[in-house]
């Protein structure tokens, strides 16, 4: 979610810890709407406050402009942000690496443009599409592997009271399979998200490559 959350707080961008929380408390005093103020107006507020409160929080919010609200949802965040840099930074190193295998190399600023023609983002949407296409078949093929084990799990049982040695194995084999399943769902949490972010932007022409023209 992109917010100005300084702005929110009425805060400069250096602002201190102390300077706003203060600012917070002041603005509570109108925004709450057992005050004059909506619900909306003190849930942006509170949100901000959180946020820009907690220092891990702050600085990902400060690097990236995106915040959403929980930790875990910032973290979200971090991990879809670096998904689409690396993304970005293999498509360049590519066509670098491809122009330097041509005996007429092409100057920065064609390279350049060739990133900025429309196709990118494009580019960047499909893929991430793609993986998450096979995310999904992989963990529905691990759900179904673990059910299947779970099941056999409870097909045991130890003779006359004895303990049931045989089931406890079989379930580390469910976990297993579990534990991969909540990591390609995690994985997908993390490309979907991916896609949010890159579908809030698009490409334009830089100044290096206008002057050039």
């Amino acid at each position: 979610m992109a917010r100005d959350l300084y702005a929110i707080l009425g805060v400069a961008h250096d602002a201190d810890f102390d300077t706003i929380r203060a600012a917070y408390r002041n603005a509570a005093k109108t925004a709450h709407p057992d005050l004059g103020g909506t619900a909306g107006e003190f849930e942006a507020l509170k949100e901000a406050y959180d946020c820009l409160s907690d220092e891990a929080r702050r600085a990902n919010y400060d690097r990236t402009g995106y915040y959403t609200r929980g930790k875990a949802a910032d973290t979200l965040d971090a991990e879809a942000l670096e998904k689409l840099r690396s993304m970005i930074v293999k498509i360049v190193n590519l066509l670098a690496k491809r122009e330097e295998n041509k005996a007429d190399h092409l100057s920065e600023a064609d390279q350049l443009s060739m990133l900025v023609d429309g196709t990118l983002i494009e580019a960047l949407e499909w893929q991430i599409s793609k993986w998450i296409g096979e995310d999904r078949d992989r963990l529905k093929d691990y759900k179904k592997e673990a059910a299947k084990y779970i099941s056999l799990a409870e097909l045991f049982e130890g003779n006359s009271g004895k303990p049931n040695r045989i089931s406890p194995l079989i379930q580390i084999t469910a976990k297993y399979y579990q534990n991969h399943a909540d990591a390609v769902a995690h994985e997908i949490k993390v490309k979907e998200r991916a896609l949010e972010i890159l579908r809030d932007h698009h490409v334009k022409t830089p100044k290096t490559l206008k002057a050039a023209q």
